[in-house]
């Protein structure tokens, strides 16, 4: 939503542009929705994403944060056993 661009957004998320269209095809269908439509300026989101977009990023973020938090190493708390 952010991009206002298919193809933007498709690199963004190291996406091609056929996958992305395909990807937001599938969304559309899913939510029955047309979620952007395009105009003169660009791609606009549709009232129903605008409704979604910040509970969605909120998802996201979270899901990140849980992925990519990084706790540092302590070798004396790790009970990872050697195998061999």
């Amino acid at each position: 939503m952010s991009e206002r661009n298919v193809s933007k957004a498709a690199e963004k998320v190291f996406l091609s542009q056929l996958g992305m269209s395909h990807a937001l095809s599938r969304l559309r269908t899913l939510l029955d929705d047309p979620i952007l439509m395009r105009t003169e300026q660009g791609m606009m989101p549709t009232p129903r994403a605008l409704e979604m977009e910040v509970p969605v990023r909120e998802m996201l973020n979270r899901i990140n944060r849980t992925l990519y938090t990084q706790k540092p190493f302590d070798p004396t708390t790790n009970d990872l056993r050697m195998q061999g």
